[in-house]
């Protein structure tokens, strides 16, 4: 009896295990297919494009160095690799002939100048001398007319003596030897008022002659300074000619960047004039340059989106990606693919050291899809593709 009754509770225990089980496991299984159902249609998952080809460019194409003149090497500073500024010198021509020149034509300014300052002060005495020299004269000639005015009172009253005389000499009252000597002295008064006279006009003439040869020395100390002028000009003028001969012998670079190729230059070589001796690509910011398939690019790619870029011959996963965005997506197909120009992020660290034409794979993200909407699209893609041919 009670073997009966421990066999009958263990069935039930056995039918209890055998209902919960299935129970358990059903409510376990429909959770994962709740959280799997609303992962599909919650999580977004990012779609990309992958290019066919991709490369890193300056911004600008390099640039070629060509001589501007036909000269001889004095000394080249062209090494492939090597990195200049704008405007450093990369090779320097023979200019001495040129540099002789401009050193002469500079002596000769620099001489201008104190000769010109010599000449000004030359007529700045002469000036001078002649206002001096006039004030002179007036003064000498306004003496002799003091000295005339008094001659001639003098000589007014030595007539009037003589035809006082010559009246008594007349009556008889003097004798003729007394009215001679007072015609005498009236006479020679008045020759005295006639030297005067002279002596002012001569001190005119000569003054008049003094004022006209320094006039000419005037006239030839003005003519120098302006023939000085006008050579000071034209050495101004031909100075910068000079100055741009000899920087012309100086090959600069005109881009600040990396030297890609540069032509092996000897001293005392010589280069013609337009012959190329290097080219540098510009250090400004590197693009991205990628092709895709029209199929992919035509209406899915566009200005803005990210995109990322993993170079050849570096891990990504050891070194990372180069990140960017889309800036250019070209509105033409060439070869059945489409260029699109991608500008690196600014500010972004890398461990690789970036350059012109290092090749990679650019991965641009086009939208954001839950999985459901990818499966279902997978599906109709499936779909509408035509049958194979066995399967008809």
């Amino acid at each position: 009896m009670q073997m009966q009754t421990a066999f009958a509770r263990s069935l039930r225990a056995l039918d209890g295990d055998r209902l919960g089980g299935p129970v358990w496991a059903i409510v376990l299984g429909l959770a994962v297919l709740g959280v799997a159902v609303a992962w599909a249609f919650a999580v977004r998952v990012p779609l990309y494009e992958v290019s066919q080809e991709a490369r890193l460019e300056a911004g600008q194409a390099a640039y070629a160095v060509q001589s501007p003149e036909t000269g001889k090497v004095v000394q080249s500073h062209l090494a492939a690799g090597r990195t200049v500024e704008q405007g450093s010198v990369l090779v320097e021509l023979d200019a001495r002939a040129d540099e002789l020149s401009l050193g002469e034509q500079r002596v000769r300014l620099d001489a201008i100048g104190p000769e010109m300052a010599a000449l000004q002060r030359q007529l700045e005495t002469e000036e001078r001398n002649r206002s001096q020299e006039q004030a002179a004269t007036q003064a000498a000639i306004e003496e002799n007319t003091r000295r005339r005015d008094e001659v001639e009172v003098t000589a007014r009253h030595a007539e009037a003596e003589e035809h006082r005389l010559r009246a008594l000499e007349v009556e008889g009252l003097i004798a003729s030897r007394d009215y001679q000597s007072g015609l005498a002295e009236a006479l020679r008064w008045r020759a005295a008022v006639g030297t005067t006279e002279a002596a002012s006009e001569r001190l005119r003439l000569e003054q008049k002659t003094r004022d006209g040869e320094r006039n000419a020395r005037l006239e030839k100390i003005r003519t120098d300074i302006s023939q000085l002028e006008a050579a000071r000009a034209m050495l101004q003028a031909s100075i910068p000619s000079l100055e741009y001969a000899v920087e012309r012998h100086k090959i600069r670079a005109p881009v600040g960047g990396r030297i890609a190729e540069a032509k092996v230059l000897r001293t005392l070589s010589v280069i013609a004039e337009g012959e190329q001796l290097a080219s540098i690509i510009p250090s400004d910011h590197l693009t991205i340059v990628a092709q895709f398939s029209a199929a992919a690019a035509l209406g899915r790619l566009r200005p803005g989106q990210p995109a990322r870029m993993r170079l050849e011959g570096y891990p990504w996963a050891e070194f990372g990606t180069i990140e960017g965005r889309v800036t250019r997506v070209a509105g033409e197909v060439r070869h059945d693919s489409v260029r699109v120009d991608v500008d690196l992020n600014s500010g972004t660290p890398s461990a690789i050291p970036l350059s012109h034409g290092m090749p990679g794979a650019v991965e641009i993200e086009v939208e954001r899809l839950s999985p459901a909407a990818l499966l279902l699209r997978v599906a109709g893609q499936v779909i509408a593709s035509p049958r194979e041919p066995w399967r008809r």
